[in-house]
C-alpha cells in the first residue's frame, strides 16, 4: 500500500475557491467539482480521478472522504441546516418527525461506530481475502444503520479507517504540532487535506474533532487507543489533554485522562501477567472490573434518570441537571464512560481468555448502537408518554417506561439482526471488486513474484524424507543407541535402532544418548568405554548441560574423558568447551507424520503463491513456553503491536485422523510467508525454525548459545525482540534475497 498520496490540486487552488464563498468555512461544490475534474482530466483522461491520483486503498479512501466533506455530509451527521451547502436533512426522505429525530441524535453514536467498525474491518481484511470475511466484518455494521443513506456514508468512512490506520506510525511531536497550526482555525477538511496534514493523521483527527463537536472526544478518544503502538496512544492522549487544559474543557480532559491512565494500567498488566504472581493479577482484574462496571451503571443510571425527570416534571426535553448543555453532551458523557468500560473488559477478556478482544468489543458497540436511536431518539419518549398519561405513581411509571423500551428492544434487534444480514454477500463482493486491484500491502514491491516453488529435489519423497534433519535422523545415523531398547521413536523405526553394547565399541562409533538418560550414561556406562567415540545427544527438551547439573553430574566427567572425541548436542544452552563440544540442530519433529507431510510439499513441483497482504506468520502456541512466546507473539498479534498490520496469526492443533493433511496444508500456508516468528520452544531450538528453512522461509530468532549454528543459514537474529522492526525485516529481506547460502546443514549428509 503506497504511503503517498498524489493530490489533484494544491492548497492555493483550494484556498481560492474557498475564498470566493460566502461562509469561509465552506467551499463551492459545483466549482470544486469542476476544478477536480479539469485537473483530472488534464493529466490522464483514461483512468478515473481517484484511481489516478489517490493510489491504492488509502487513497481510495482519502478520495471518498474528501468527496464526502465537500458535499456537507458532516452537517448532515450534525443536524444542522446550511442553505450555503448542500444538506442531505433537507431531502424528501428526512423529512419524517422520527427520522429528523435519529439524525439529530446520532452525532455522538455514529463517530464511535465509524471507529470500531473501520477497525474490525480493516482486521478482517488484512487477515484474510475471502468475500466471507469481508461479509461478516462490514454488513453488520452498514444495514444495521436504518437510514439507507447513511449507510453509503458509513461505507465512506470505512474506507477512510482502512486508509488512516494503515498510516499512523507517529514518530515524533511534529505530527500534532503541525496539526494544531493547520486545525487551530477550523478550516474545511479539504484546506487541511490539500496542505499536507493527511500526512499525518493527527491533523485529520484534529480537523474531525472540530467538526464533530460534542463526539470529539469520544471519537479521538477510542481511535488513540486503537492506534498501533503504546507511544502513538501516550502522544496523542497527552496532546489531547494540554489542548483541552488550554481550551478549559474539564469534561473532555476528564474522559482523556481516564483513558491515558488505562494505558499504564495495561503496561502495569503486562508486567505483571509475565511473574508468578498471575493468579494473583486475574483476581484483582475481576474484581476491579466488578467495582468499574457498576460504578458506570450508576453513572449510567443517573444520566438516564435526569433525562427521564425533564419528561415526568414537564421540562423541556432539553432538562439535564448536570450541564446546561442538555443531551448532546448528556449522551457524550455517557457513551465515553460506556467506552471506557467496554475498554477495560476487552484488556481482562485478553489477558484471560487470549480471545480477539477488538471483535468483542466491536460486536459490544453495536448493542449501544442500537440503543441509541431506538431508545433516546424514538421508542422511550413515546413510552414516557403513554405512562405518564396513566396517573400511576412515580416509581411505577419508572418501571414501566424501563420494561417498555426493553420488550421494544427484543424485535429490534433481532430484526436487524436477521433482516439485514441477507445482502451481507452481494455488498461483500462489492467491496472487495473495488479494492481487489488496488496495490498490495506487500512491503517489498515485489509485483511480479506471485509464486515460489520449495521443489528442492525431483525423487521420490520417501528417499527425501531419509534426508530430512530431525531427532530419528541423527538416532539412525549413530553406531548404538544409550537406551535403545525404549527409545523415544515411531514405531516404524525403533526396530532399526540398535541399543549399546559396550562389548562391541569400536574406536570412533557414534553413540546417541537422549537428553534425559544422559545422567544414567555417566553413571551407568562411561567409565566402562575403553574405546575413542563420538557422542551425540537430543531429543529432549531440555539442555543436556542443565540436566546434567539438576542430576548432581559434573558436565567435565563427559567432556574431560580421555576417550571422547567430540560431543555434538541438541537444545544446548552455553558451551562448556568449544573444542569438544557443539551445538546441533534439533531439525522437525520425528512425530505426527511431519517428515512425511513437509517431505510430500518438498517433493511437489507445483508452485505456491505468495501471500500478497502479509509477509510474516507468527503460528505459536504461546503456553508452551509463556515466558520466552509472549513479547514475540505480541509483536505481530496483538492489536496495537509495531507488526500487527503485516503478521498472519494462527495455530492449529495437528491431531485427529486427518492430521497428515492438517499439516501438509500448514507448511503450505507457511511456504507462502516471506518470515516466521520462531521463539524458543519448549527448549532452546525449535522445530519452527528449521521447518522454515526447508520451506524457503527466513526464521527470526531470539540470540542465544545456538547462533553460531546459523552461520550461513538465511535467519534473522535478534538480540531483543523489542529490536525487531519494519525497518530490520525490510533490510533483512533485501539482503537475503542477494545473497547465497550454503543449505547442507538441513540434510543428513551433512551432519
Amino acid at each position: 500500500m503506497s504511503s503517498e498520496v498524489t493530490l489533484p490540486f494544491t492548497a492555493n487552488t483550494i484556498s481560492e475557491t474557498s475564498s470566493n464563498s460566502n461562509d469561509k468555512n465552506s467551499i463551492s461544490i459545483k466549482n470544486l467539482l469542476d476544478n477536480f475534474k479539469d485537473k483530472s482530466h488534464s493529466i490522464n483522461n483514461k483512468i478515473s480521478a481517484h484511481k489516478t491520483y489517490f493510489d491504492g486503498v488509502r487513497g481510495f479512501a482519502a478520495f471518498q472522504v474528501f468527496s464526502m466533506h465537500f458535499m456537507s455530509s458532516n452537517n448532515f451527521l450534525q443536524g444542522d441546516d446550511n442553505s450555503e451547502q448542500l444538506s442531505v436533512r433537507n431531502q424528501t426522505l428526512f423529512s419524517f418527525p422520527f427520522l429528523q429525530t435519529f439524525i439529530g441524535r446520532s452525532e455522538l453514536s455514529v463517530p464511535l461506530f465509524y471507529v470500531l467498525s473501520g477497525r474490525v474491518l480493516v482486521t478482517s481484511m488484512l487477515r484474510s481475502a475471502k468475500l466471507e470475511s469481508l461479509s461478516s466484518a462490514f454488513v453488520r455494521r452498514l444495514f444495521r444503520l436504518t437510514i439507507p443513506v447513511m449507510g453509503a456514508y458509513t461505507f465512506l468512512y470505512i474506507m477512510f479507517q482502512i486508509g488512516l490506520f494503515h498510516q499512523f506510525y507517529p514518530t515524533s511531536l511534529n505530527g500534532p504540532l503541525h496539526s494544531y497550526r493547520a486545525g487551530v482555525q477550523k478550516p474545511p477538511f479539504e484546506v487541511g487535506y490539500a496542505k499536507g496534514v493527511v500526512d499525518y493523521p493527527y491533523g485529520i483527527l484534529w480537523t474531525l474533532h472540530q467538526e464533530f463537536y460534542n463526539s470529539y472526544y469520544v471519537f479521538i478518544t477510542a481511535f488513540a487507543l486503537f492506534s498501533l503502538n503504546y507511544r502513538g496512544k501516550v502522544i496523542v492522549l497527552t496532546f489531547l489533554i494540554i489542548v483541552n487544559l488550554v481550551n478549559q474543557s474539564m469534561s473532555t480532559f476528564f474522559f482523556i485522562g481516564v483513558a491515558l491512565s488505562q494505558l499504564s494500567i495495561t503496561k502495569f498488566y503486562e508486567e505483571i501477567n509475565k511473574s508468578r504472581y498471575r493468579s494473583i493479577l486475574h483476581f484483582s482484574l475481576g474484581l476491579f472490573l466488578f467495582i468499574r462496571l457498576f460504578d458506570y451503571g450508576l453513572v449510567f443510571i443517573r444520566y438516564i434518570d435526569y433525562y427521564f425527570l425533564g419528561f415526568f416534571i414537564g421540562a423541556d426535553s432539553n432538562y439535564n441537571p448536570v450541564d446546561s448543555n442538555g443531551l448532546p453532551t448528556l449522551y457524550a458523557c455517557l457513551f465515553s464512560a460506556v467506552l471506557i468500560m467496554l475498554l477495560e473488559l476487552n484488556q481482562y477478556v485478553q489477558f484471560l481468555f487470549s480471545c480477539k478482544p477488538m471483535e468483542l468489543l466491536g460486536k459490544m458497540s453495536f448493542g449501544l448502537y442500537l440503543l441509541h436511536p431506538l431508545w433516546f431518539g424514538g421508542v422511550t419518549p413515546h413510552i414516557i408518554n403513554l405512562v405518564a398519561s396513566t396517573n400511576l405513581p412515580y416509581v411505577y411509571q419508572y418501571l414501566l417506561v424501563w420494561f417498555g423500551t426493553f420488550l421494544a428492544l427484543i424485535p429490534g434487534v433481532f430484526v436487524f439482526y436477521q433482516t439485514f444480514d441477507l445482502g451481507s454477500v452481494f455488498v461483500a463482493k462489492f467491496i472487495y471488486s473495488i479494492i481487489k486491484n488496488a496495490k498490495s500491502t506487500n512491503l517489498f514491491n515485489e509485483k511480479f513474484i506471485q509464486f515460489k516453488t520449495v521443489s528442492i529435489i525431483r525423487s521420490n519423497h520417501t528417499n527425501l524424507e531419509s534426508r530430512l534433519w530431525s531427532p530419528i535422523t541423527a538416532k539412525l545415523s549413530a553406531d548404538y543407541l544409550c537406551n535403545g531398547q525404549n527409545p523415544f521413536a515411531p514405531e516404524k523405526e525403533k526396530k532399526l535402532l540398535k541399543n549399546l553394547d559396550l562389548n562391541k565399541l569400536k574406536n570412533d562409533d557414534v553413540i546417541f544418548v537422549e537428553t534425559g538418560t544422559l545422567p544414567t550414561f555417566v553413571k551407568r556406562d562411561l567409565p566402562n568405554i575403553k574405546t575413542s567415540f563420538v557422542l551425540v545427544s537430543g531429543d529432549g527438551d531440555g539442555s543436556p548441560i542443565a540436566t546434567l547439573k539438576n542430576s548432581n553430574v559434573d558436565v567435565n566427567l563427559i567432556l574431560k574423558n580421555t576417550y571422547l572425541k567430540h560431543w555434538y548436542a541438541m537444545n544446548c544452552d552455553y558451551n562448556p568447551d568449544p573444542n569438544r563440544f557443539s551445538c546441533i540442530p534439533l531439525g522437525i519433529s520425528q512425530w505426527n507424520e511431519q517428515r512425511e507431510s513437509l517431505a510430500e510439499v518438498l517433493a511437489d513441483p507445483a508452485p505456491i503463491r505468495l501471500n500478497s497482504k502479509k509477509f510474516i506468520l507468527s503460528s505459536m502456541k504461546v503456553e508452551n513456553n509463556y515466558f520466552h512466546r509472549k513479547e514475540p507473539y505480541e509483536l505481530g498479534c496483538k492489536v496495537g503491536g509495531p507488526l500487527y498490520d503485516y503478521t498472519e496469526c494462527f495455530y492449529e492443533e495437528n491431531n485427529g485422523d486427518d492430521k497428515h493433511q492438517k499439516q501438509v496444508n500448514y507448511y503450505k500456508t507457511l511456504a507462502s510467508f516471506r518470515f516466521v516468528i520462531s521463539p524458543f520452544g519448549r527448549g532452546f531450538d525449535c522445530y519452527r525454525t528449521w521447518e522454515a528453512l526447508y520451506l524457503g522461509v527466513y526464521p527470526i530468532v531470539k540470540s542465544s548459545q545456538l547462533d553460531e549454528m546459523y552461520t550461513d543459514l538465511p535467519v534473522l537474529i535478534v538480540k531483543e525482540w523489542s529490536d525487531l522492526s519494519l525497518e530490520l525485516i525490510k533490510e533483512t529481506y533485501i539482503k537475503f534475497k542477494a545473497k547465497k547460502f550454503n543449505l547442507n546443514k538441513l540434510y543428513k549428509e551433512y551432519w
